[in-house]
């Protein structure tokens, strides 16, 4: 992995972190503020790294948001469908990662689009077991700790499985 890529993602996950613990209960429109931040959060710095035209960056910003809160909604369904937690998270998971990645991989004109799609579904779905155990586990040291993990694995692992390098990083030879 690229370690411009990997402090990106990084920086990502702690921020897109912080956002849920800071902004909860901020309405916007008819979801919460911190529902909608870490898509942003992680649009802006992980996949706008690469130049892709402002229009593709925009999408890619509001399409990451999207995502976001398109996977808690998947994982709430399937919860509430009868779903164990640790699978309907893991699924939402693996879902959003695949969504994401190839809105990314297409935008960006990736050669092995479809193995960085699966890996990204693979790591997206590994994020969502950490953050379902979370929601099961009571002590709250241990839930912060498996739901950070969780953003943690899926912002880098999607940045390591989409071999996102950014631009300006020193010696960088992608485009």
């Amino acid at each position: 992995m690229h370690p411009g890529a990997f402090i990106l993602a990084l920086l990502s996950a702690v921020l897109s972190y912080l956002a849920l613990l800071v902004l909860p209960e901020v309405p916007v429109r008819n979801l919460d503020a911190g529902d909608l931040a870490p898509g942003i959060i992680f649009g802006v710095l992980v996949l706008a790294a690469r130049p892709l035209g402002v229009a593709g960056i925009v999408f890619l910003v509001v399409l990451s948001a999207i995502v976001h809160v398109g996977a808690r909604e998947t994982a709430l369904t399937l919860y509430a469908k009868s779903w164990p937690t640790v699978v309907a998270c893991a699924v939402a998971g693996m879902l959003a990662a695949f969504v994401l990645s190839v809105a990314y991989s297409r935008l960006a004109h990736q050669a092995a689009a479809w193995r960085n799609n699966l890996r990204s579904a693979a790591l997206g779905g590994g994020a969502g077991i950490l953050i379902g155990l979370a929601l099961e586990v009571t002590q709250d040291m241990l839930q912060h700790a498996l739901i950070f993990s969780g953003y943690a694995l899926w912002q880098v692992g999607f940045a390591l499985a989409n071999e996102i390098v950014p631009r300006w990083w020193p010696g960088s030879t992608r485009p």
